[in-house]
């Protein structure tokens, strides 16, 4: 599946904690490696993400700081990755 980083100006802030806590609040999972097909880093960043087919929704993901840091580039995920509606 598709993904891209929501651009740094665009970007919610989380109502507490971070996002990469959020993420696995929500997700009921510890984060672990990069959500990046590929990328055997260990996730350090909960990333707002979009997936384009999905319009302007975003989505918390786990990523490695490379990958949270690539903005407007494409980047694919495993079909398995939970996404997590990211809200305030």
């Amino acid at each position: 599946m598709r993904i891209e980083n929501v651009p740094e100006k665009l970007q919610k802030k989380p109502a507490s904690g971070t996002w990469l806590q959020y993420w696995e609040t929500n997700a009921k999972k510890v984060a672990s490696k990069c959500s990046v097909i590929g990328c055997e880093t260990p996730a350090s960043l909960g990333a707002q993400v979009v997936k384009p087919s999905m319009g302007p929704v975003a989505f918390i993901v786990p990523l490695c700081a490379v990958h949270a840091g690539k903005v407007k580039e494409a980047m694919d995920v495993a079909e398995s990755t939970v996404f997590v509606l990211a809200k305030k």
